[in-house]
């Protein structure tokens, strides 16, 4: 009897209830039984870091192995037999990268056509804040950048700093910036994100650095009679408002009303000592001089 009259496939001559690729009732007349296959879907374009899942569907196969170009030639990826395989990609990996499937049959053995995985880099997006943005001189401002989507998209964050939002000159590195200013002014911030495929600039922030007001009092005399008065000078900078305060005892500062000006005419009709200070305010915060006896 001619075995190839029955359906089914009949390997190294010994004949076979059913095919032992799985397939069932093709005819021996019907065509070719090499392997073959096709890996779907064709093409793959993730961003780092990502896994890749790779299937094969053939038909006529009983053995799988792949293969990974790698500098013009097919090189077999070792212990990877099965119908699908787990690509993975790491932050730095970029480019493409070629895969195909070997399938081997009673027939023989079969390539699959290749694909072609394009590995992309992930963009990193930054920004920043401050704890403060108004500092007075000696001051500390605390900036923070935040990257997102996921912190690792940057590999460093640069802090560059700029007089006149023009020029930038780098001044640290890190999650974290610290900034003590020694002079007036506003100094700007800006924090770049330095990822794997690019690098991105974040948001900018100013921190606006004021001066402190001062205050020193001085008097043309300490000792007055109660028929005499003493002109009091007080010395201000960076200032809005002057407040003159007299103790006579005790820890209570009492305002002397109406008294506003650099100078204080100080008289008083009972002996005794009095303290007298002057109290400035300005955009910088609050001063208060030394006590003045009289």
């Amino acid at each position: 009897m001619d075995k190839w009259g029955y359906y089914g496939v009949f390997p190294n001559g010994a004949e076979q209830s059913s095919p032992f690729w799985g397939i069932k009732g093709i005819l021996s007349v019907s065509g070719s039984y090499s392997p073959s296959g096709v890996i779907t879907p064709d093409t793959y374009t993730p961003t780092t870091p990502a896994t890749v899942t790779i299937t094969c569907a053939a038909i006529f196969t009983q053995s799988y192995s792949w293969e990974k170009k790698e500098g013009g030639r097919w090189v077999t990826i070792i212990g990877e037999t099965g119908k699908s395989i787990d690509v993975s990609y790491a932050l730095g990996d970029h480019g493409q990268y070629e895969y195909r499937c070997k399938l081997t049959g009673w027939a023989g053995t079969a390539y699959t056509a290749p694909i072609t995985i394009t590995v992309t880099e992930p963009t990193p997006i930054i920004s920043i804040n401050a704890d403060t943005t108004i500092i007075n001189i000696g001051q500390t401002a605390t900036l923070t950048a935040v990257v997102m989507p996921r912190p690792e998209y940057a590999k460093l964050i640069e802090w560059q700093q700029s007089a006149d939002g023009v020029t930038w000159l780098k001044v640290g590195e890190g999650n974290t910036h610290s900034y003590t200013s020694d002079a007036a002014g506003v100094t700007r911030f800006r924090a770049a994100a330095v990822g794997y495929g690019e690098t991105t600039l974040s948001n900018v922030i100013e921190i606006t650095t004021r001066n402190p007001p001062t205050v020193e009092v001085t008097a043309d005399k300490t000792e007055i009679t109660t028929l005499e008065t003493a002109t009091l000078t007080a010395h201000a900078a960076y200032y809005h408002t002057i407040e003159w305060q007299m103790n006579v005892g005790g820890d209570v500062w009492e305002v002397i009303e109406g008294e506003t000006g650099t100078t204080l005419e100080f008289g008083a009709l009972i002996a005794a000592e009095y303290l007298i200070r002057a109290k400035v305010t300005g955009d910088g915060g609050i001063a208060v001089s030394e006590a003045v006896e009289i």
